[in-house]
């Protein structure tokens, strides 16, 4: 399926009993960057899904609802200076110089992983974790690149989560 700019689509993705929604804001090499719909009708940050780990891609009757429902209540609106690259390589490389804290979720849907990169290596990323109670782990984890299938950021709960953790420096 052929995806557009602007438009809400439901992705389903391997290894995933549950479906994700976004609004399109840009399709890559490797990753479509979305509005993220949290729950219903609550856009919260940003989701890039790895297009290798997409099955389906959906635009129905539902997402053409919902759609609606979200143009009524002005949440359709692109970020308009929001400029990321979205091959896996350059994307990496963007959150780290950027020092953008996400959240990566792989194929077990209750367990997620919040933190930053530390440093890219050929193959793999050095990441920091954040715990849920806003500590930072003293220690790395190491993720493979072309195991990421969903990156989030700039969302209400990993930004609260920063927050309050620069808050335990002061």
């Amino acid at each position: 399926m052929k995806i557009e700019k602007g438009f809400y689509y439901s992705f389903k993705l391997k290894f995933r009993k549950q479906e994700e929604q976004g609004v399109v804001i840009d399709e890559g090499e490797d990753w479509i960057l979305t509005k993220y719909i949290f729950s219903d009708y609550m856009v919260d940050g940003f989701i890039l899904f790895n297009k290798k780990f997409i099955k389906t891609i959906e635009r129905g009757e539902n997402e053409i609802f919902f759609e609606k429902v979200l143009s009524a209540n002005n949440k359709m609106d692109l970020p308009s200076r929001l400029s990321i690259p979205l091959s896996t390589k350059k994307l990496m490389k963007w959150l780290k110089d950027t020092e953008t804290p996400f959240q990566i979720d792989g194929k077990d849907e209750s367990v997620c992983y919040i933190g930053r990169i530390l440093e890219i290596l050929n193959k793999s990323i050095r990441f920091k974790d954040i715990s849920a109670k806003g500590i930072w782990a003293d220690g790395y984890d190491l993720y493979r690149m072309d195991s990421l299938m969903m990156i989030s950021f700039d969302t209400d709960y990993i930004n609260s989560i920063i927050i309050y953790a620069n808050s335990l420096k002061e």
